[in-house]
């Protein structure tokens, strides 16, 4: 079974994801979390197959985020994802 870490500020796309991802036999969330702060300190220890995050977190973005678990995670899969709307 793959483990899956998503990293959303809004609780909605959180919901959405547990949503999708509750209905996959082969995925299970392990962490929902609201900030990337949260998120680091959760994965000490752990080893997530794919992360979700969000591209525009408030603290630490998704970049930041990426940058400063992808030395400890190198077998992990991150998926940045943004909602951003050019006007």
């Amino acid at each position: 079974m793959k483990e899956i870490m998503i990293v959303d500020d809004h609780e909605g796309m959180r919901v959405l994801y547990k949503t999708v991802f509750g209905r996959m036999r082969d995925m299970r969330i392990m962490h929902l979390s609201e900030s990337a702060e949260n998120a680091v300190a959760f994965l000490k220890g752990k080893r997530p197959d794919l992360i979700i995050v969000d591209h525009s977190l408030p603290g630490m973005d998704g970049i930041e985020f990426t940058k400063r678990v992808r030395g400890g995670l190198p077998e992990t899969k991150i998926l940045i994802v943004s909602g951003y709307e050019p006007e």
